[in-house]
C-alpha cells in the first residue's frame, strides 16, 4: 500500500479514467510532449505561491481565514483558461504549512457558506443606488480579501475606486471582435495578470461565464452530530451549501421551488446514509457525517477533474456560441446581397475548431464505474452541456447551410446575366458574320447599292446598341442585390 497520500491521489484520479481521456488529462504521464502551443491537451501551471492563507474581512471588521493549498492555472484547447484556488480549514494534506495566520480559521458550517458566497465573487455584479455598500452589509461582498504566502504577500483591499471604474476596456480576440468589459482591480484578476502578465497595460484576459467563480466544495460532520441535526435542518442546510447561499435558518427562496431544484440537481445513491452529493451550473457539493476521508479522496482527486471538464465544456460551447453569434451579424440582411469575402474562412475555421472539439475533446462516458458514470451524468445535467451541444452543432450547420446557399444563388445569378448577355452577342455575332461575308455590293429594301463604309457604320452601330443593352441588363441584375 502506498502510504503517501498524494501519490495515492494521482494514481487514483489517472487510473479511474478511460485511456483517451487520461492522455487529454494527464499528457505528462502518458508521455506526451507538453508544450503551451499544444490545443490537443490539458496544460497545468501552479502559482509561485505554494502554501499559505485567505483572508475575508467582512463590513464589520470580522474575519475569517482559510489554509491556501495551491493556486493552479489550466490550460485547456480552445484558449480556455480555468484558475483554480484550492483552500481547506485543515492541513492534513500538507502538515509542515504555516499555521500563523493572522485570522480564525473556518470552524462551522455557517462560516463555510460565508466563505464560498464572499470569496467567490470577483467584482460586485452592482451597486445600489442609496447605498453602494449595501453588497457588502449584507455579506454577499467582502470588504477586503488577503491572500498570503511565506513565500511572498498579496493582499488587495477592495474600494468602491478600485473595484469597479466607470471606464470600460477593449479586449481584443482572434474570433471575437473587440468586447468592452469593466476595468476592475481584485486579487483574482491581479493573481491572472501575475500568470501571464498585461500587454501594454491592456487586459489580455475576459471572462467567458460571469463575475463569480464556481465552487466544488466539501465539508464533513462528525458522527455524532447526526442525532443533533435533523432531517429538515440537514435539507436546509444542503440547500444553502449546495446553491453557494448565505447561512440561515430557512430555505434562501419558496421550499416548493427549492425541494423541485434538489430533486432535479442531487445525487442521491447513499443519501441514506446522509451522504448528500448536488450539483448546479456553478456548484459542486459533497456533504458528509462521520469518516472525512471516505468522500475526501474521490472529491479532491477524480471528481474535481470531472468538475473541470464539464466547467470546460461549458465554456467552448458558450464561446462557440458567441463565435457563431458574432458570425451571423455579418450576415447580409437580403439573400441576394454578396457576403463579405472573409466570412466564409471566418465560418470554416469556427467549423473546423468545433469539429476537434466534437471529436476529440468531448467525452460522452470518461470511466468504468457506475457511480462516475452517474455523477459524471450529472454535473452534465446540472451545466445543461448536452442541450447546449446540440444547439451550438445545429447553429454551426444552419450557419454552413446559409453561407453555401448565398454562394449557390451568386452563381445562378452570374450565369443567368451571362446567358442573356452570350445570346446578345451571339445576335451580334449573327450580323457581324453576315455584314463581313465577302459581298461586293448588297441590295437592301430595293435600296440603292451599299459600299463598305455603310457597311461599317451599320455593323458599329449595332455594336453600340447591343453593348448599351447589355450594360442595362448587367445594372438592372446589380440593383436586384
Amino acid at each position: 500500500m502506498v502510504a503517501n497520500w498524494n501519490l495515492q491521489k494521482n494514481y487514483a484520479e489517472y487510473i479511474y479514467f478511460h485511456d483517451y481521456v487520461r492522455a487529454f488529462l494527464f499528457p505528462q504521464k502518458t508521455g506526451e510532449s507538453v508544450k503551451i502551443e499544444d490545443q490537443n491537451i490539458v496544460c497545468f501551471f501552479k502559482h509561485r505561491l505554494s502554501y499559505g492563507s485567505i483572508c475575508l474581512e467582512k463590513l464589520n471588521g470580522d474575519k475569517m481565514s482559510s489554509l491556501l493549498a495551491g493556486i493552479y492555472l489550466y490550460h485547456f484547447p480552445n484558449n480556455i483558461w480555468v484558475l483554480v484556488f484550492e483552500t481547506s480549514n485543515t492541513n492534513d494534506d500538507n502538515p509542515d504549512q504555516n499555521k500563523d495566520i493572522n485570522a480564525p480559521l473556518i470552524s462551522t458550517g455557517g462560516e463555510l457558506l460565508l466563505f464560498n458566497n464572499m470569496f467567490r465573487r470577483v467584482y460586485p455584479a452592482y451597486f445600489e443606488k442609496d447605498n453602494p455598500f449595501e453588497q457588502m452589509k449584507g455579506n454577499d461582498f467582502p470588504k477586503s480579501v488577503s491572500i498570503i504566502s511565506d513565500s511572498f504577500e498579496f493582499s488587495e483591499t477592495y474600494s468602491l475606486d478600485d473595484v469597479f471604474l466607470d471606464t470600460m476596456t477593449p479586449v481584443t480576440n482572434d474570433n471575437l471582435k473587440n468586447r468592452l468589459y469593466p476595468v476592475y482591480k481584485s486579487p483574482v484578476t491581479e493573481l491572472l495578470n501575475s500568470f501571464w502578465g498585461e500587454d501594454n497595460g491592456t487586459q489580455i484576459f475576459y471572462p467567458i461565464l460571469d463575475d463569480r467563480m464556481l465552487v466544488h466544495s466539501y465539508v464533513a460532520f462528525k458522527d455524532d452530530t447526526t442525532e443533533m441535526v435533523n432531517r429538515d435542518q440537514d435539507d436546509i442546510y444542503f440547500s444553502h451549501f449546495m446553491y453557494v447561499d448565505n447561512p440561515g435558518n430557512n430555505y434562501s427562496y419558496d421550499k416548493q421551488f427549492i425541494c423541485d431544484l434538489m430533486q432535479k440537481h442531487e445525487y442521491t445513491r447513499w443519501k441514506h446514509y446522509r451522504t448528500r452529493m448536488g450539483f448546479t451550473r456553478y456548484s459542486s457539493a459533497f456533504m458528509y457525517f462521520g469518516n472525512k476521508g471516505f468522500c475526501y479522496r474521490p472529491f479532491v482527486s477524480m471528481y474535481f477533474q470531472m468538475f473541470l471538464l464539464t466547467t470546460y465544456y461549458r465554456a467552448s460551447l458558450i464561446r462557440f456560441s458567441n463565435e457563431i453569434a458574432e458570425i451571423a451579424k455579418d450576415f447580409p440582411e437580403k439573400l441576394k446581397r454578396n457576403i463579405p469575402d472573409e466570412l466564409p474562412y471566418r465560418l470554416r475555421d469556427l467549423h473546423t475548431r468545433f469539429m476537434k472539439f466534437m471529436n476529440v475533446h468531448w467525452f460522452t462516458e470518461i470511466t468504468n464505474q457506475d457511480q462516475g458514470i452517474e455523477i459524471y451524468q450529472k454535473m452534465k445535467d446540472a451545466f445543461e452541456l448536452e442541450p447546449m451541444y446540440e444547439q451550438v452543432k445545429d447553429e454551426i450547420g444552419r450557419a454552413d447551410e446559409l453561407v453555401e446557399l448565398i454562394h449557390q444563388q451568386k452563381i445562378e445569378r452570374f450565369q443567368d446575366v451571362a446567358t442573356k448577355i452570350g445570346l446578345r452577342f451571339a445576335l451580334l455575332a449573327v450580323i457581324i458574320g453576315y455584314f463581313g461575308m465577302n459581298f461586293t455590293e448588297v441590295k437592301f429594301l430595293n435600296c440603292y447599292v451599299w459600299n463598305n463604309f455603310y457597311v461599317f457604320g451599320a455593323v458599329t452601330t449595332v455594336i453600340v446598341i447591343l453593348l448599351c443593352v447589355c450594360f442595362k441588363i448587367y445594372k438592372n441584375e446589380c440593383r436586384k442585390e
